[in-house]
């Protein structure tokens, strides 16, 4: 299973569009959760923003919970 960023392109107002580069397997995964089994460029990307989203917050709430574990404590 594969899912990478090919390509981030800045438009002038400053969004961006991102195109994704994945393979068969991913895409069967994305047309399950989707629920639909001809989806759209959009419904797909949109999928992959959502679950590289979810997996970003995963990492950044641990990595808050690491660190203030790792504070000294007042005794």
């Amino acid at each position: 299973m594969r899912l990478a960023i090919a390509e981030i392109k800045e438009n002038e107002d400053g969004t961006v569009n991102v195109v994704f580069d994945y393979d068969d397997e991913m895409l069967e995964v994305a047309k399950k959760e989707i629920g639909n089994d001809s989806p759209t460029e959009e419904e797909v990307s949109a999928f992959f923003v959502k679950i590289i989203t979810a997996e970003v917050q995963r990492r950044q709430a641990e990595a808050a919970k690491a660190e203030q574990e790792a504070e000294p404590t007042e005794e």
